[in-house]
């Protein structure tokens, strides 16, 4: 014969030991997932909100210095550092020259694409300026930039005189459109 208790708790399905500890197993899985996928959007969020701030930081440092070079104040060569806040801004303006594969290409004379870009020495930079920013902040141990690059013309060398080579301000605008097809092109 069978006990009649242990009949009578079996017919009242309640859950065992074992089933119990089962499910709180389970819950405790479940809820280090969710904390943990919260914590790395707390992070992911503060990461996207420097990196935001960093750059409307430098698209407003090159937006002044565009402003500043169409009224005929363009940067100085060479590289410039400041801080804003725990910000670090580098300013790197330099000559461009043109890449290789595109002199080939361009359809330019020689001599135009030596005035306007100038030949590569410290006295004839050429026109073109090239200005490349970068906003840098430190995350924790980590270092985080954004940068940015714009191009320029120095106005300054163009006027009055002209291009150095005796070439005008539209013989460096066709220059710049002949290679702006060639690059089109590639």
């Amino acid at each position: 014969m069978r006990n009649r208790t242990s009949t009578t708790l079996a017919r009242q399905g309640g859950f065992t030991l074992l089933e119990v500890l089962a499910a709180v197993a389970l819950l405790g899985i479940v809820f280090t997932a969710l904390a943990r996928s919260a914590s790395v959007g707390v992070l992911s969020e503060g990461d996207s909100r420097r990196r935001l701030e960093a750059s409307l930081v430098a698209d407003s440092q090159l937006a002044e210095l565009e402003l500043a070079a169409l009224s005929g104040e363009t940067p100085e060569l060479g590289v410039t550092e400041t801080e804003l806040d725990d910000l670090s801004i580098v300013i790197e303006t330099q000559p461009w020259s043109l890449p290789e594969w595109l002199q080939d290409e361009s359809g330019a004379s020689d001599s135009t694409v030596s005035s306007v870009l100038g030949d590569g020495t410290e006295g004839n930079p050429g026109a073109i300026r090239e200005i490349r920013l970068s906003v840098t902040w430190f995350d924790g141990v980590n270092e985080r930039s954004v940068e940015r690059v714009t191009y320029t013309v120095d106005y300054g060398s163009v006027s009055g005189a002209g291009l150095p080579g005796g070439a005008s301000l539209s013989d460096m605008e066709r220059t710049l459109q002949d290679i702006l097809d060639a690059s089109e092109e590639r």
